[in-house]
């Protein structure tokens, strides 16, 4: 056999392609020759050293800063890899109009051009020995200087020209989120997922650790692609996610395949859930130095995958086909889900109603929301409105800041307590801290009264709303403050310090943003000081105000959260024997990660701080051990607070298995849970999106947002989905999210729809 490479991702003869070689100087001894790909790194370019007359590749960086500190580790860590399964450089400049490197040259075919011409994409066994060794051999050696290369997928690996299997020559290319490993390195960016989403391995969506297992984990799902032709968890990249943390891959029997039973045996743990029940790299190495496969028939190879319509080749998560337009996206539902709101109590769902008989450990996801006692009475309010009336806030801002305002006053109950105040470069109290009671209409006209002028003042007006609050400042009142802005502070660290002192009183600021202009960052840093004190166990809060007509259903939304029925609330974990707790995300009122250490039937105290209306939700992953299938009760559950008249109260749960020895795949799993799970998964992504970002992988953010949005779609929630969708097409187009994109999508993707 012998492979021939398909035409290359930029046709010489494409005036594109040219036109992007002509705006390119030559470098220094080279003559550039044609453009061979791009991504989000750079572009690779084929060229001709002038004093000797070899060809060779040229690999130019994106002109920014993100961009050129991985472009410099990715030269700095092939320098260093000396390896005959490893693409080679041999220069690196930096004083030229972009940095660049040059390395050799691969004249071959890559390993998803040479699987997607195969007959049913499946390759002969002596094509996967010798491909999948030299390739183990690289990983043997990489993970030898303490490194993972994170980015392990078919388009990766070249393969070059060669007749026979035994002759080929396989090259590990694109060394691009290259790190050092976990024991390494421990100060992993908790948000940044560097890798292809499809190829990486269940832990890294959800963790920061950086270990070999991971590389190996893509090197079985690559290997399974091989034999059967069929990647292991199809769907959605919400689907593969679920089928990942919870199902064993199908066997070959499904596919209609059939290896050898330690074949296949290998690469079912190679896709193991758990890191530590993988194989070593020496384990896998050994298996394909002995492995003989009998002699099979060569293949046939064509051209590279193009447009269904034009066939122009296509980069990877394209929007539409640049050629021709046609859309490669499916488009979204008109229709929408409407939330159900849960029922009053403690409530358990588990993904399955029974549990599977298996011979390893599986995991369960459970769903706990705790609704406070119906018709509760909530604790009086001791509220302060700190208001933008900057000179950016005159006409329509202003005027729904009024109305907004307004709406509030009305809700009232008499006992609560209000304090207002504005602030431009200079802070007036409005209303001093004092009872509602039959008062709302000397309030709103003082609130009428408000005009627009000045600059932004933040940190005199935090210090005067503090000071409001003290009067009122007690155990028996809900204490809070709300921000709300349309511009950047020009006192952030002072007013980043009144917030500290927030904190220090168990008094939490929720911030609410109107417009383009304001910073989310700092916004959440604000909240995040106010929340950091013993007091108070609940996430950042801040509300995106995308236009001055949002801002009345923004504010009750706001008022929403602070109506307080139950203080110092807990719910505690206890596990049954032979069960350990893995992860715990809250769901509801707002999106975080808990960042728990795994435990095993040890309790777990979750500190809730004060309980509001609507509530809490937990999604809770278990980790049960083998042949445990008959567990009645998995967990047991106690949620606890004190209600606003000082009595204690008290509700338990469990999570209750049915012992039915029902198999996996017949199993129906519970959607209330599955939509949660994608929600978590929806706001992952966009974190991981806007990290990828940050570390100028372009293609990745894209596609990360990509998969967002389809989880969003299908869902229902339209909006949100377009929105995520036009970022995606941004930032694959200029590498930027817009303002607004991103404070959308951060903000609202935090509110989970229970449905």
């Amino acid at each position: 056999m012998f492979l021939r490479r398909p035409t290359t991702n930029a046709d010489p003869s494409d005036t594109r392609a040219t036109m992007v070689v002509d705006q390119l100087s030559d470098p220094p001894g080279y003559t550039l020759q044609k453009l061979l790909g791009r991504g989000g790194m750079g572009e690779v370019y084929q060229a001709r050293q002038r004093t000797t007359g070899q060809n060779v590749a040229i690999k130019f960086a994106i002109p920014e800063k993100s961009h050129l500190k991985r472009f410099w580790r990715e030269f700095r860590h092939l320098q260093r890899l000396k390896h005959p399964n490893i693409v080679q450089v041999y220069a690196y400049n930096e004083n030229f109009a972009r940095p660049y490197f040059v390395m050799e040259l691969l004249p071959g075919i890559t390993l998803a051009q040479l699987a997607e011409q195969a007959p049913h994409k499946r390759l002969e066994l002596a094509w996967v020995k010798s491909i999948f060794a030299q390739l183990a051999e690289a990983l043997a050696y990489i993970h030898s200087e303490g490194l993972v290369h994170r980015d392990l997928k078919p388009a990766n690996l070249m393969l070059l020209n060669s007749a026979q299997p035994a002759e080929l020559n396989l090259k590990l290319m694109d060394f691009g989120v290259i790190l050092p490993s976990e024991s390494q390195r421990i100060t992993v960016n908790p948000h940044a997922r560097m890798g292809s989403i499809q190829y990486m391995a269940p832990e890294q969506f959800f963790t920061s650790s950086v270990t070999p297992s991971a590389d190996l984990y893509a090197f079985g799902l690559m290997l399974y692609e091989a034999l059967t032709g069929q990647r292991p968890f199809p769907g959605t990249e919400s689907q593969t996610l679920i089928q990942q943390h919870t199902q064993p891959p199908p066997t070959f029997q499904r596919w209609n395949v059939t290896v050898s039973a330690d074949l296949e045996k290998l690469v079912m743990q190679l896709l193991s859930q758990e890191p530590r029940h993988r194989p070593e790299i020496t384990t896998v190495l050994n298996y394909f130095h002995a492995f003989s496969p009998e002699a099979t028939p060569p293949l046939t190879l064509t051209s590279s995958l193009a447009c269904g319509r034009c066939r122009q080749p296509q980069l990877l998560g394209a929007f539409a086909c640049e050629e021709c337009g046609t859309r490669l996206w499916p488009p979204l539902p008109k229709e929408s889900l409407t939330p159900t709101p849960p029922p009053a109590g403690l409530t358990v769902t588990l993904n399955q109603p029974c549990l599977p008989s298996l011979e390893r450990p599986q995991l369960v996801y459970l769903l706990t929301h705790w609704v406070p006692p119906p018709q509760q009475e909530r604790l009086p309010l001791n509220f302060a409105l700190i208001l933008d009336r900057s000179e950016s806030m005159k006409g329509a801002p202003l005027d729904s800041l009024k109305g907004a305002v307004n709406t509030i006053l009305d809700q009232l109950h008499p006992n609560d307590v209000i304090s207002i105040i504005v602030f431009s470069d200079w802070t007036k109290t409005l209303i001093k801290s004092q009872l509602t009671q039959t008062n709302q209409e000397k309030f709103k006209r003082e609130v009428a009264k408000i005009t627009a002028e000045g600059k932004t003042s933040l940190a005199p007006a935090l210090r005067e709303g503090l000071q409001q609050l003290a009067k009122y400042l007690t155990s028996e009142r809900a204490s809070r403050i709300v921000v709300l802005t349309d511009g950047v502070a020009d006192d952030e660290a002072q007013a980043s310090q009144q917030a500290d002192a927030a904190g220090d009183k168990g008094i939490p600021i929720i911030g609410l943003g109107l417009g383009k202009h304001w910073k989310e960052d700092f916004l959440s840093d604000l909240s995040n000081r106010s929340k950091r004190s013993q007091f108070w166990m609940q996430a950042e809060e801040v509300h995106f105000i995308r236009s001055p007509e949002k801002a009345i259903a923004v504010f009750k939304e706001a008022y929403r959260s602070v109506q307080i029925v139950g203080r110092s609330a807990a719910l505690t974990l206890l596990p049954t024997a032979g069960v350990a707790i893995r992860r715990i995300w809250e769901v509801a009122p707002r999106l975080r990660d808990l960042r728990l250490a795994e435990t095993e039937g040890k309790p777990v105290k979750l500190a809730i701080g004060d309980l509001g209306i609507q509530g809490v939700t937990h999604l809770i992953e278990l980790s049960v051990a083998p042949h445990l299938s008959e567990l009645a009760c998995l967990l047991r559950l106690q949620a606890n607070c004190l209600l606003p008249s000082g009595a204690a109260y008290s509700e338990q749960a469990e999570a209750l298995s049915d012992p039915t020895q029902t198999p996996i795949q017949n199993t129906r799993w519970d959607q209330k849970v599955v939509a949660v799970l994608e929600q978590v998964r929806a706001y992952v992504l966009q974190l991981q999106a806007r990290e990828s970002l940050e570390e100028g992988a372009r293609e990745l953010s894209s596609s990360q947002l990509r998969a967002a949005a389809q989880i969003l779609h299908a869902q229902g929630q339209s909006e949100l989905a377009y929105q995520t969708l036009h970022e995606a097409e941004r930032v694959a187009r200029t590498g930027q999210m817009s303002s607004e994109g991103r404070k959308t999508i951060s903000t609202t993707s935090r509110t989970t729809r229970l449905v």
